[in-house]
C-alpha cells in the first residue's frame, strides 16, 4: 500500500475513463504517458478522478495546485451511495483551508495515508461523514440459529442417505426407484405390520422425476390386483374438498394439497410375488408420533415393557395443537367424500416446525431431529387400508365414524400416557376419562367422551351413541383454532427472517461462482492473457478491492461487512463509483458497480459461449 500512497501523489487527473468493454490489449496497463496535466480552469469536471497512472513528468507546483481541488479524506469513508458531484463541491469550497498545508509538501498523495487508509485502502469519500452500516460477521450470514442450521444440516444428511449398491434388499424395491435406503432397523420376514401383512418400508429416488418418496411393500396380499390399485389411486388423486359455499367443482381444493396429509402418489401391484406397493410423499427427518412419544429412533420397535409404563402425559396446550391439526386434516378428507382409515399414532408423522425456535435444553428428538417449540403433525399411510379391504365394501358414512372415534383414542392417550386402542378394555377407558377430567379442562374432557361415544347403560339396554361428524368437532375447538392460528404465523415470520438470511447468502454465492471462473484463469482457448485483459482485468481489480484490503503497513484488514455491501451492490448494479487499483499502484481506475456487473456479465457469457460439455469435447455448450 505504500507503493500505491508514493505513486498516487505524482499523478495527473486529466485522463479519459475508462468504459467496460475496453481493452487493455494483451496485457494490463502498466505506464501512461499521454496523461497531461489539467489546468485550474477546468472547474466544470465534476468527476475529476476518472483514469489515473503514474506519470513522473508532473512538475512539484502543478502537483500541489491542482490535486487542491479534489483533495478527499478517505478516514471516514462509508459504502454508502456518494455522488462524486457532492465530492467536487464540498473540495472547492475547503480549497483555500487545505492550500496551505499542501504547500508545505508539494507531493504529498491526496489520499491520506496512516489511519487514513486503516479502514478502506484506495477509497475516496465526501467530507460529510456519513454512519457505517451495521457491522456483519460470519455468525450474521446464513440461518439466524446454529440449532436451525443443524436442523436442515440433518435433514440434507436424511435425503442424501443410501444403501450400498450391492444390497440383497433391492431385489425388493422395483427398477424404477434408486438410492433407498430402509426406514426401519430390522426388515424381520416373521414380523407383521398393522396392516396384517409383512411390510417393508423404504426412502427411494424416482427415475422419473428425481425426487425422494416413501416406498412400502406388502408381501402376500391375496385380494388385490392392479385393477384394485388403480381404482384406490384415482379415487385420492381425482378428490376434491366439496362444500356447500362453493358454486363449481373447479373451485374446490384438492384433498392430497392439504397441508396435514402426507401426500399419496400412486398404488400398484406385482404378480408374480404377490406384492403391492404403495408410494408416498417423503418427509425428511420425520418420525412417527408413537416414536416421539416413547422418545425412540426411527424404525425403531415398542416393546411390551413400554406399552406399560407409558410414557408422560401431553400439556393441554400441546394437545390443544394436536387436536386442531389433526381435525384440519381429517376434515378435508371427509369433504372429499374419503375416510382416512389410518389414525394411529404410529401412522402420524411428526415434524419438526423449524421457524417456531428450537428448544436448546432437549437435544436430539430420537437421534435425528431437535425438539423445537412447535410441531407439524401428518396423516399418513392413506390409501393403503383402503386397497387391502377393497372388497369390504363398507359404507363411506361408516368409515368417517370410525375416523372419529380413531381420534378420540388418539386425544385421550395424548392425555393419559398410555396407548389406546380399539381392544383396550372398558376399564382403562374409564380410568383414563377419569385422568381427563380430573387433570384437563373441561372441554377437552367433554370432546374426549363425545369422541369415543361408548354406549350407555340405559333403562332396559345399552344405548348406542354415535360421535359427532368432523363438522361439528371443528365447530367445538374454533376458539383453539385461533391460538393455532397465531402460532402458524409466527412460524411463517420465523421462516420469513431464515429466508432472508439465505436470499443473502445465495445471491453472494451466484457472484462468488462467476468471479471464480474468470478470475486468475490461466487460458482461454490460444488466449494466455485473457484473465489479464479487458473486462477481465477489471474483474481481478474488482477480487482485489474486495477480499484484498489492507492498511497503510500491508496489514490485511478482515471487513466482512465491506465484502458483503460490495457484493450486493455488485448484484444489484449500483452507480456508486469506486476506485481500483492495480497492485503495483501504477493503474488507478474509476469505474461504478454497475460497470463491473456488466464486465462480469460480459465475461462469464464469453466462457459459457465456447464452453463445452464433458462428455462431448468440441461440442459448444449453451448455458
Amino acid at each position: 500500500m505504500d507503493d500505491i500512497t508514493d505513486s498516487v501523489g505524482k499523478l495527473s487527473t486529466k485522463a479519459k475513463e475508462w468504459t467496460p468493454g475496453q481493452s487493455f490489449g494483451s496485457a494490463a496497463p502498466t505506464n501512461v504517458n499521454s496523461i497531461h496535466s489539467r489546468t485550474s480552469s477546468s472547474n466544470t469536471d465534476t468527476n475529476p478522478w476518472r483514469s489515473v497512472s503514474s506519470d513522473s513528468g508532473i512538475s512539484d507546483g502543478g502537483t500541489s495546485n491542482k490535486i487542491s481541488q479534489f483533495n478527499v479524506d478517505a478516514a471516514h469513508w462509508s459504502p454508502s451511495k456518494v455522488s462524486f458531484e457532492n465530492i467536487s463541491a464540498n473540495n472547492n469550497n475547503n480549497n483555500n483551508n487545505k492550500r496551505s498545508t499542501l504547500a508545505e509538501s508539494e507531493t504529498e498523495t491526496s489520499i491520506p495515508t496512516g489511519n487514513g487508509l486503516a479502514s478502506k485502502s484506495s477509497t475516496f469519500t465526501s467530507n460529510n461523514p456519513i454512519a457505517p452500516p451495521m457491522q456483519k460477521s460470519l455468525h450474521s450470514l446464513g440461518l439466524p440459529s446454529h440449532t436451525l442450521w443443524a436442523i436442515y444440516r440433518e435433514m440434507a444428511m436424511d435425503c442424501a442417505r443410501e444403501m450400498d449398491p450391492n444390497d440383497p434388499l433391492y431385489k425388493a424395491i422395483p427398477q424404477a426407484f434408486s438410492n433407498a435406503i430402509p426406514l426401519e432397523n430390522e426388515v424381520n420376514q416373521s414380523t407383521r405390520s398393522s396392516f396384517g401383512y409383512h411390510a417393508s418400508v423404504f426412502k427411494v429416488v424416482s427415475r422419473e422425476d428425481g425426487r425422494l418418496y416413501c416406498l412400502r411393500r406388502l408381501d402376500n396380499v391375496k385380494g388385490v390386483n392392479q385393477k384394485i390399485a388403480s381404482t384406490v389411486t384415482q379415487s385420492w388423486l381425482n378428490a376434491v374438498q366439496s362444500s356447500q359455499r362453493r358454486t363449481s367443482k373447479g373451485d374446490a381444493p384438492h384433498v392430497l394439497s392439504h397441508p396435514g396429509i402426507v401426500r399419496f402418489m400412486k398404488c400398484f401391484h406385482i404378480v408374480h410375488n404377490r406384492a403391492v406397493f404403495f408410494l408416498h410423499e417423503y418427509h425428511p427427518a420425520s418420525l412417527t408420533l408413537r416414536e416421539t412419544l416413547y422418545g425412540l429412533e426411527r424404525g425403531a420397535q415398542v416393546n411390551q415393557t413400554m406399552l406399560r409404563n407409558g410414557f408422560s402425559p401431553l400439556p393441554e396446550a400441546t394437545v390443544w395443537s394436536y387436536i386442531t391439526q389433526l381435525a384440519s386434516a381429517i376434515r378435508a378428507v371427509h369433504r372429499g367424500n374419503l375416510a382416512c382409515r389410518s389414525l394411529q399414532l404410529n401412522h402420524i408423522l411428526v415434524s419438526p416446525d423449524v421457524g417456531s425456535g428450537v428448544d436448546e435444553n432437549a437435544g436430539l428428538m430420537g437421534g435425528y431431529i431437535l425438539k423445537t417449540n412447535r410441531v407439524r403433525l401428518r396423516i399418513n399411510c392413506l390409501g393403503v387400508v383402503d386397497a387391502l379391504e377393497f372388497e369390504a365394501r363398507r359404507s363411506i358414512q361408516e368409515l368417517q365414524i370410525e375416523d372419529m372415534r380413531c381420534l378420540g383414542r388418539i386425544i385421550l392417550s395424548l392425555c393419559y400416557g398410555f396407548e389406546v386402542g380399539p381392544d383396550t378394555s372398558d376399564d382403562h377407558l374409564t380410568q383414563g376419562e377419569n385422568f381427563v377430567r380430573h387433570n384437563y379442562s373441561e372441554d377437552l374432557y367433554t370432546l374426549v367422551v363425545a369422541l369415543l361415544a361408548r354406549p350407555q347403560q340405559g333403562r332396559f339396554a345399552m344405548q348406542y351413541v354415535e360421535p359427532p361428524h368432523i363438522g361439528k368437532v371443528c365447530r367445538a375447538i374454533a376458539d383453539h383454532a385461533f391460538d393455532e392460528l397465531d402460532s402458524a404465523h409466527a412460524v411463517v415470520d420465523g421462516l420469513d427472517e431464515a429466508l432472508a438470511s439465505e436470499y443473502e447468502s445465495g445471491r453472494a454465492l451466484r457472484l462468488l461462482l462467476k468471479l471464480g471462473f474468470i478470475n486468475e484463469r490461466p487460458e482461454f482457448g490460444y488466449d494466455t492473457r485473457w484473465s489479464e485483459s479487458g473486462d477481465s482485468y477489471i474483474l481481478k481489480l474488482f477480487r482485489d478491492y474486495v477480499f484484498h484490503q489492507a492498511d497503510s503497513s500491508g496489514r490485511p484488514i478482515m471487513d466482512l461487512g465491506h465484502v458483503v455491501t460490495a457484493l450486493n451492490k455488485l448484484d444489484a448494479g449500483d452507480d456508486e463509483k469506486i476506485v481500483l487499483t492495480s497492485r503495483n499502484g501504477k493503474s488507478v481506475i474509476v469505474v461504478t458497480y454497475a460497470d463491473v456487473a456488466r464486465c462480469l456479465e460480459n465475461s462469464y457469457h464469453e466462457l459459457c459461449s465456447n464452453s463445452v460439455s464433458l462428455n462431448q469435447q468440441g461440442t459448444q455448450v449453451k448455458y
